[in-house]
């Protein structure tokens, strides 16, 4: 599997989460006419590590993940639901992706009122191995 889809399912799975959005969680948008509550999440930014043997196998990535809902307390509910799920989590997960470590940097409430929709925003950065093609062998 890859990190996006293991990402997910870890999330899903987790009865904290998955008991508000079931399966609703959504890589960028949210698609048209969702049920609400749901969130999203996105990769942001990312860099890898490199030694003087070239890439280590170490990525850094900062991932946001955007929760969704009608009412300002569900959506804060949401979001402290994958907070405890992912702050300071680490080893498998998912189907193979091994996490040094994952921590919470930035959170933020967002609403629109347009549509009348409450968000909150989590900014986490995620340290994991990934399979690198190029590195010199000793």
């Amino acid at each position: 599997m890859s990190f996006d889809a293991d990402f997910r399912r870890f999330l899903i799975d987790d009865p904290g989460v998955g008991e508000i959005i079931g399966d609703r969680l959504y890589p960028l948008v949210l698609p048209q006419g969702c049920i609400l509550p749901a969130a999203t999440y996105q990769e942001i930014s990312g860099t890898r590590d490199h030694t003087m043997d070239g890439p280590s196998g170490i990525a850094s990535l900062r991932v946001q993940i955007t929760t969704f809902a009608v009412e300002k307390k569900l959506a804060k509910e949401l979001a402290n639901r994958i907070r405890l799920a992912l702050d300071g989590a680490y080893g498998l997960l998912g189907a193979g992706t091994s996490v040094q470590r994952i921590e919470l940097l930035d959170a933020h409430d967002e609403y629109d009122s347009v549509v009348t929709v409450h968000s909150a925003v989590l900014d986490f950065e995620i340290e994991m191995e990934e399979p690198v093609r190029w590195a010199r062998e000793a």
